[in-house]
C-alpha cells in the first residue's frame, strides 16, 4: 500500500501515555515451588502465554483478598519497563 505524503500508518503514530498504578503490580518473585503447586506444565522461567494466563487464574482462585490477578497489557508492560 502506498502512503500519501503526511500520512502516518498505525505503527508510526506517536505512542499514547499510559498511567499504571504501581500497587497493582505483583512485586514478589514466583518460585518454582510456588508454580509447581498450580499443577501447570513448565517452570516460571519457561512457560507459554496460555500457561501464564492459566497460572494467573489459578493464583487468583487461591487468594482470599478478593483481587483478580492477570498479566499486564502491552502498554502496562512498556510503562513498567521504563
Amino acid at each position: 500500500m502506498k502512503l500519501e505524503p503526511g500520512f502516518l500508518s498505525y505503527d508510526e503514530q506517536p505512542p499514547h501515555k499510559a498511567v499504571i498504578a504501581a500497587q497493582l503490580v505483583m512485586k514478589q518473585t514466583l518460585s518454582e515451588a510456588d508454580f509447581a503447586k498450580s499443577g501447570l506444565p513448565g517452570t516460571p522461567a519457561d512457560v507459554s502465554h496460555e500457561t501464564a494466563v492459566a497460572f494467573a487464574r489459578w493464583y487468583t482462585a487461591q487468594q482470599d483478598d478478593g483481587a483478580t490477578y492477570r498479566l499486564p497489557t502491552e502498554a502496562e508492560w512498556e510503562y513498567l519497563a521504563n
